[in-house]
């Protein structure tokens, strides 16, 4: 392998594969809605759907800006369809199982093989979920504050909705 300088032509290339694997990558998880349900049968589902992709991939001839395209957006799809089918068969065959004490390496291959609900992030935790509100600038001038009631201590109900 020898490195050089990039020119216009090369970087023109790198920016067509780059941004065509960012989207094959995007479809390819965007697809997983049609998979079975069974995690079995969709692990070996999706590895087939990545030998496909790869089998196209290699099928694809020429340097133009297409067939770039074409490349870069089947590496994608192959590469996310073959990592989330070995996680569906790890997470069906319990070779993969999340404990609260797990150490940092086996949170970042839980992040890696995009495993749900591991607790090793914040964006699959929904306990540390905020939302942000903005003011509506909008609201009505004249309102009536909502009743509340409290039952019991600290548990309050709107006695105009129940």
């Amino acid at each position: 392998m020898k490195l050089q300088t990039p020119n216009k032509k090369s970087a023109t290339q790198a920016l067509v594969m780059g941004a065509s694997t960012g989207i094959g990558v995007a479809l390819g998880r965007g697809s997983n809605e049609f998979y079975p349900a069974s995690k079995q049968t969709s692990g070996i589902a999706k590895i087939a759907t990545s030998f496909a992709m790869m089998a196209l991939l290699a099928s694809v001839k020429g340097d133009d800006h297409l067939s770039a395209a074409i490349k870069g957006g089947t590496a994608g799809i192959a590469g996310e369809k073959l990592i989330g089918g070995i996680s569906d068969l790890l997470v069906d065959q319990k070779v993969i199982e999340t404990t609260a004490n797990d150490n940092d390496a086996k949170k970042f291959l839980l992040r890696a093989l995009d495993v749900k609900d591991c607790g090793c992030s914040s964006t699959n935790s929904t306990t540390n979920t905020k939302r942000l509100i903005l003011p509506s600038l909008n609201y009505a001038q004249e309102f009536s504050p909502i009743q509340m009631q409290e039952d019991m201590q600290g548990v309050f109900t709107a006695s105009q909705f129940v």
